[in-house]
């Protein structure tokens, strides 16, 4: 079967199987998977840069790269400037673009949303839910080193601070697919393609 190529954004909150599902949408779609967070890593390694304008806001690099060291939030308008530099490499689309981790703020929601209507692409957000009872216990399960009850703790307030607000944004103007996260891998990954055939293919 061939596919249209498409962009996908997956959202969720932490632990709710974002990037194990991009790679299966990348796989099934042959597409490119795109991690946020490796995103961030690679510009930081290849860019000498300290200072970063966009629009009327200046970006102190430095402050970003300890950010990230540190585990804290990046800024979003980085984020979004970054994502979508990225995602302009790969235009016009050869194959699709599945990309997780985002948007985590209604600043990403927004910027992304532009991007993709204004380059008259194929898109789809989708945003996998899972309770917060599934997220303590998926992180205390996988037994990460940054995984302790505080460190999650601290992500789940960003994404009730953050990413929910977004999803909201994109929910009112009927933009998202919403996701039960909960479940066996593959039944979650053919309920995801399911809705991705009715909306777009």
């Amino acid at each position: 079967m061939k596919f249209k190529k498409i962009v996908i954004f997956l959202t969720g909150a932490p632990a709710s199987g974002k990037d194990t599902q991009t790679g299966l949408l990348a796989k099934k779609l042959k597409g490119k998977k795109i991690t946020i967070s490796e995103v961030f890593d690679d510009f930081f390694k290849n860019s000498k840069r300290k200072y970063l304008k966009i629009k009327n806001k200046t970006i102190d690099l430095r402050k970003e790269r300890e950010k990230r060291l540190r585990g804290d939030l990046i800024s979003f308008h980085f984020i979004s400037w970054l994502v979508i530099e990225t995602l302009k490499k790969y235009l016009p689309l050869k194959k699709s673009l599945i990309i997780s981790g985002g948007p985590r703020s209604v600043i990403e929601a927004k910027a992304y949303l532009n991007f993709v209507k204004k380059e008259n692409l194929n898109y789809a957000f989708i945003f996998l839910n899972i309770s917060e009872e599934e997220i303590y216990k998926r992180t205390l399960k996988r037994k990460r080193p940054d995984d302790d009850l505080e460190t999650v703790k601290k992500r789940i307030e960003n994404f009730k601070k953050y990413t929910l607000p977004a999803i909201n944004f994109l929910k009112k103007r009927k933009e998202i697919i919403e996701i039960n996260g909960e479940g066996k891998i593959q039944a979650i990954h053919q309920k995801i393609f399911k809705s991705l055939k009715e909306k777009i293919f």
